[in-house]
Formats: C-alpha cells, structure tokens, sequence
C-alpha cells in the first residue's frame, strides 16, 4: 500500500503524478474549489491549477488517464448513493 505520506510529498513518480492529476480532474469536475483539493492533497495551490491544465491536457491523448478519472468519479458516486 501508499502510505499518506508518500503520496502528500513532493514525489515526481509518473505514476502518483498520473493519479493525482486524475483525483484533481475528477474533483474539479464535482465542483471542488482548488483550495480543497490543495488542502486534501497536501500540495500548493498553484500545483493543482498546473496538474489540472495537465490532467485535462493528457486525458486528451491517454486512455489510461481517461479511465483512471472515470473510475473515481464512479467511486464517489457510489458512495454518494450508499450514504
């Protein structure tokens, strides 16, 4: 597993880059502010407006990046419908 830690950090791994930017582009499209996702990630500010502008930017050319948002925004509408 992830520890919290290790994905709150600084890290440039493509793979917790991918899933970041993909939690920010799903969250972004359930109308969080990107002060929220700032505060739930653990990053600046201005790193969610630059993963977000890059998230939107590869969904464009990834279907691996696609998928993995579509996939969240399908777990928090599974939970929003279980709470």
């Amino acid at each position: 597993g992830l520890k919290a830690v290790e994905f709150c950090g600084k890290s440039k791994a493509r793979a917790l880059v991918l899933v970041k930017e993909a939690i920010i582009v799903a969250g972004r499209s359930l109308g969080m502010s990107n002060a929220a996702l700032s505060g739930a990630l653990g990053v600046h500010t201005s790193a969610v407006s630059r993963r977000f502008d890059s998230g939107k930017n590869r969904m464009r050319v990834s279907s691996e990046t696609s998928s993995l948002v579509e996939k969240i925004l399908a777990l928090t509408s599974s939970r929003t419908e279980i709470s």
